[in-house]
């Protein structure tokens, strides 16, 4: 028996019908789906709000004003090394 003719015994039908009015059938989605997509997203969020205060507690306000001449010569300084 070949595959071909076990696909023809099997009756076709166009896929059109699949609900009233021509509106997207609903599909409710699994509960425990649904929670875990829920946990993940608030321990992305707890983790990102960490991330952001760690940042910012890091940021110097110090800044040093250079020219363009004096950075190179830095830049040359740390490339020698």
């Amino acid at each position: 028996m070949s595959l071909e003719s076990t696909y023809s015994t099997i009756k076709q039908t166009p896929i059109t019908r699949l609900s009233v009015c021509g509106s997207a059938p609903i599909i409710e989605r699994d509960p425990r789906l649904r929670e875990l997509e829920h946990s993940v997203s608030r321990q992305i969020a707890a983790l990102a709000s960490d991330d952001v205060q760690n940042i910012a507690s890091s940021i110097v306000h110090d800044v040093k004003h250079v020219s363009v001449e004096d950075a190179l010569k830095e830049l040359i300084a740390l490339k020698a090394l």
